[in-house]
């Protein structure tokens, strides 16, 4: 149970670092 609820977690802060990356990169092009 604990692997599957830490396997859970990383993948859901993993997800919410792409998603800030990929809003960090349309907020750079669009400035520019």
């Amino acid at each position: 149970m604990s692997e599957r609820i830490s396997n859970a977690i990383s993948g859901y802060f993993v997800k919410r670092f792409q998603l800030g990356d990929m809003a960090v990169l349309v907020q750079r092009s669009q400035i520019r």
